[in-house]
């Protein structure tokens, strides 16, 4: 795995830590991500959250296109010791937290951010949980985007996403879906 564009260009990272049964988002899938936010302007100057991070990669990305801060947010120990560890080969800074989700979102009251990017297990389906929970705790700048990746079978039709988020993209890769919704 590595990172595909930006400043950091190239470099590789870390790989899924042993014992996790952790689905890294493909090249494919982060490079049409990216270039669908960056059309829009987005990534460049934002700070964002990076949950259900994994190995940080989708946050890492972000850092390396332009973004000012990211967070990045996990509930398992070797996973966040893996993202310290990219952060260090990349050479960007960020803040990093072990927190179950989508309840340890609580610990950000008080603070927006202008890009989410979420890729939880797919088995647990909690993509509109962590929606909700988003908007509960009002987390999202004006014009956030909030970036999923999530198995395309998963529901996420109008009733399970709250109203004020709208679905702009709905790009399908096999059996992954990508999502991007803004506020």
């Amino acid at each position: 795995m590595r990172i595909i564009s930006g400043i950091a260009r190239g470099r590789r990272l870390a790989s899924v830590p042993k014992g996790l049964s952790i689905r890294p988002t493909t090249d494919r899938v982060r490079e049409s991500l990216f270039a669908i936010l960056e059309s829009r302007g987005a990534v460049q100057g934002w700070s964002g959250l990076d949950l259900y991070a994994g190995t940080g990669a989708l946050g890492c990305e972000a850092l390396s296109r332009g973004a000012d801060r990211m967070t990045f947010v996990d509930a398992h120990r070797s996973s966040v010791a893996t993202i310290r560890e990219n952060l260090t080969r990349t050479g960007f800074a960020g803040e990093v937290v072990t927190a179950d989700l989508p309840n340890g979102l609580r610990r950000f009251v008080g603070r927006q951010f202008d890009l989410v990017l979420l890729d939880p297990p797919y088995p647990d389906r909690l993509v509109a949980r962590t929606l909700r929970a988003l908007v509960e705790y009002d987390l999202l700048a004006p014009d956030a985007y909030i970036a999923a990746e999530h198995p395309a079978d998963e529901p996420l039709g109008e009733s399970d996403v709250p109203i004020c988020l709208t679905c702009t993209v709905r790009r399908t890769y096999g059996g992954t879906c990508l999502s991007l919704w803004e506020a």
